[in-house]
């Protein structure tokens, strides 16, 4: 299981309208099938520009660097 472009673009849609991520539980280490440049696209269209995209590092291929950008701690 993991997060696809699609979930990604839900979570970037949800932060837009004051979804707080601070409180986030995965079951299990979910993988990540989407690109650091589609992350990027999804935070810019809708609207979560300020969202700290670009200084965050993609070291593996789980999900927790695109969790932290939406603010989980």
């Amino acid at each position: 299981m993991g997060i696809t472009a699609n979930d990604s673009k839900f979570l970037f849609y949800a932060k837009n309208l004051g979804v707080s991520f601070s409180n986030t539980l995965t079951l299990g280490r979910q993988m990540l099938y989407v690109k650091k440049s589609e992350i990027t696209g999804h935070a810019a269209y809708f609207g979560n520009a300020s969202v700290p995209v670009s200084g965050v590092e993609f070291p593996d291929e789980y999900c927790e660097p695109l969790l932290k950008i939406l603010g989980a701690v």
